[in-house]
């Protein structure tokens, strides 16, 4: 409980935390070698591959780097950190001769940024080392402070780099180094003459601009802004502080509190058709600041809520902040659309920071408002300009990365995007009657509607809409937990997990059109994400997972019966497709029982799936010579081992739903006695072909393997052994 407070869940105002841990912290991380220990775990390979130790690296390294005094802490441990910097690049560059790509448990970039950090630290003690020594004289560019200069701006050659100089210089005092140079070696100290032919002032300007740039600080710039702006009005005829003014024109006469809200936005509103332009840079200072005034920073467990940020949301509505905001979006989209079409990368590094910057906190603001507005489904939000706005910034940041995977930028970009889209199925008021008119109409439907709307709405759009899917929807059972799951939680779970089925059941029709639309696709990343979502879908629930698997099963029936019916059934590329998919969604458990229960034929008008199943097992018996029906025929028998696995099932012996006998588990994971007579007769039939492959063989000997482990399965082998043999006597 803070001091001065009364002993509530939420307060108003509020003295700020003065306890420092860090002291503390760094003396038991010195008296223990952390450091040492850290770089002898990464230069084990066992451990260094391991990806919790990686993880908790991660975590740990960053935290520290993240402060000044961790800096610090590094830069006093000298010895330690360059053998820990050396490791963590022996890790990647043996990575990269391997040819091995790393799952990005440790950003790649992180050791070359750690050592930048420590470097840009070491100049900025040097700067204020001269100052400190420094006399007046005429002399005004000493060659030391020239070389700690210009080794700062070497350092901002590379994005990386460029990084590490905005995060150190934003941290405590740091950037007061250079204001106090430039203010040493302004025209008003030196005359107009000298200021314009010191190289150091002309050093400190650039410098100055590349941190306000890059950093997203907010309290830097409310620390420095009256003096940067003083230095910029003061120099007229200096580009790069001209330039500088316009990063920093939002600031002028701004009080950094709640009430700045309707000057920044107006500021925004005013700016925007000059957006990612130079008169329009400083659009990018007044979201930031926006998101530092209006913003929550992440909940601490424990900790009071402080509803001043209850006011600012208020203050964001009252502005037209939603409409503003979404208007930024817009723009930004039709601007980057033209260069991503013709597969041109995001620009200069300025460019591609002023992108994401400008994207991440016109994005944390829309989640700061839409989880405050929709929290409890008391209100509806039915604008779709969200949604589709989101949709596309995701296809033009996220869905090509030029690496091949998302940078952390595009991770944070991609998980804001996933989490404004989730905070519209907070919308949803349980106390109504659901009812097929509510579902299809409320905020959570109107919002799938238009993600898989967008789907197939453009070629360019389909992996990314796909992957925007599958990140949306629940992950499968069971849950992977590192604690035990409470009662509350699992029922919390269950019930979204019904939620989603229901709002899914309403966008069938669309449903049905992207599993169609893909299923013949030859594109690897969409046939995996295919597969992916369809697995997803039918975990949720049976209705959804019959839907799936009857509109495959469709696909296969239309496929094999395009041709007349004189004819021999001609099996085409496309089947082949078709039963690679079927193949790959067979063996999860899910869309495994749908699959049983669509074959049984037992219900009216699924008959026909009944009998293709007969023709695929026709299929395995004559293989013939043609290598696609081959293909086929070694697709079926797969299928046939996923069936006949009593081990892909829902429940299972040990499951917690407690204990069952293998006669029900049996009965819930098999095939029943007329298909499994079909089966067995089908494998048995394959194994005598002598045109069977090699591959079919051993599939269906694993299959045999799997029926032999229970008597059920093995009465079938046997009876259809027998009466094989009988036959052939005969």
């Amino acid at each position: 409980q803070p001091v001065k407070s009364f002993p509530t869940m939420a307060r108003i105002t509020g003295p700020p935390e003065r306890d420092d841990p860090y002291p503390v912290l760094f003396r038991y991380l010195h008296s223990h070698h952390f450091l040492e220990l850290v770089t002898l775990l990464l230069s084990i390979p066992v451990t260094s591959a391991h990806p919790g130790v990686l993880q908790a690296t991660k975590d740990v390294l960053k935290f520290l780097a993240q402060s000044q005094k961790g800096l610090l802490f590094f830069m006093s441990e000298y010895e330690a950190t360059n053998l820990l910097i050396r490791a963590l690049c022996h890790f990647y560059d043996q990575d990269e001769e391997e040819g091995l790509q790393s799952d990005g448990v440790i950003d790649d970039a992180f050791a070359l940024w750690l050592q930048d950090s420590t470097q840009t630290l070491q100049c900025i003690t040097e700067l204020f080392s001269h100052f400190q020594r420094c006399t007046a004289s005429e002399e005004t560019d000493h060659s030391d402070l020239l070389g700690t200069l210009h080794n700062l701006y070497l350092i901002t050659f590379n994005p990386v780099g460029r990084s590490a100089v905005g995060h150190v210089f934003s941290l405590e005092k740091n950037l007061q180094s250079l204001i106090t140079l430039m203010e040493y070696y302004s025209k008003e100290a030196l005359g107009d003459s000298k200021s314009k032919k010191s190289v150091a002032y002309n050093y400190a300007c650039i410098l100055i601009l590349v941190v306000v740039q890059s950093s997203s600080d907010v309290q830097m710039l409310e620390q420095h802004a009256a003096s940067l702006l003083k230095l910029c009005k003061a120099d007229e005829n200096n580009a790069k502080l001209q330039e500088l003014g316009k990063w920093l024109e939002p600031l002028k006469n701004l009080r950094f509190e709640i009430n700045c809200i309707p000057n920044l936005i107006e500021y925004v509103k005013q700016n925007i058709d000059n957006l990612m332009t130079p008169e329009g840079v400083g659009l990018t200072t007044a979201l930031r600041v926006l998101c530092n005034v209006a913003c929550p920073p992440p909940p601490v467990e424990g900790q009071q809520k402080d509803l001043k940020w209850n006011l600012a949301v208020i203050q964001l509505f009252s502005a037209e902040g939603m409409d503003t905001f979404i208007r930024v979006l817009q723009k930004l989209n039709s601007i980057l659309t033209q260069p991503w079409r013709l597969h041109v990368n995001m620009g200069t590094t300025l460019h591609r920071v002023t992108t994401i910057s400008m994207a991440r906190c016109t994005l944390t603001l829309l989640k700061t408002m839409l989880t405050e507005l929709l929290r409890g489904g008391s209100f509806e939000f039915k604008d779709m300009r969200v949604p589709s706005a989101l949709v596309t910034l995701h296809m033009l940041l996220c869905s090509i990365p030029l690496s091949g995977r998302l940078d952390s930028d595009e991770q944070k970009i991609q998980n804001d995007i996933i989490d404004i889209l989730l905070t519209f199925t907070q919308g949803v008021n349980e106390k109504l009657t659901i009812s097929e008119e509510t579902l299809a109409n409320n905020t959570w439907s109107l919002m799938l509607k238009e993600v898989l709307s967008s789907i197939l709405k453009v070629p360019e759009g389909f992996f990314s809409g796909l992957i925007l899917l599958s990140e949306l929807l629940p992950l499968p059972l069971p849950m992977q937990t590192t604690q035990v799951i409470e009662p509350h939680d699992i029922s919390v779970a269950l019930n979204t997990r019904k939620l989603w089925s229901m709002h899914l059941h309403v966008q069938a029709k669309l449903l049905q059109e992207i599993v169609r639309s893909f299923s013949g696709t030859t594109c690897q990343p969409i046939q995996h994400m295919l597969r992916r979502i369809c697995v997803q879908l039918c975990d949720l629930a049976s209705p959804t997972a019959l839907l799936i698997m009857r509109t495959v099963l469709d696909l296969i029936v239309e496929d094999l019966q395009s041709t007349s019916e004189d004819k021999e059934k001609q099996y085409t590329s496309q089947t082949t497709r078709l039963l690679a998919l079927l193949d790959a969604l067979a063996s999860h458990k899910a869309c495994k029982l749908a699959i049983l229960h669509l074959i049984n034929g037992t219900i009216k008008g699924d008959e026909r799936y009944a009998e293709i199943f007969q023709d695929l097992l026709a299929l395995v018996r004559s293989p013939g010579d043609s290598v696609i029906r081959q293909q086929c025929v070694e697709y079926v028998t797969s299928i046939l081992q996923s069936l006949c696995d009593q081990d892909i099932a829902l429940i299972l012996p040990s499951s917690s739903e407690g204990s069952i006998s293998e006669l029900e588990q049996l009965s819930n994971s098999l095939p029943n006695k007329e298909l499994m007579t079909s089966i067995c007769d089908c494998l048995l039939a394959t194994l005598a072909n002598s045109e069977s492959s090699y591959n079919c063989l051993l599939t269906c000997v694993r299959t045999m393997m799997f029926l032999a482990e229970h008597d059920y399965g093995l009465f079938h082998l046997k009876r259809d052994a027998v009466e094989m043999i009988m036959v052939s006597w005969k």
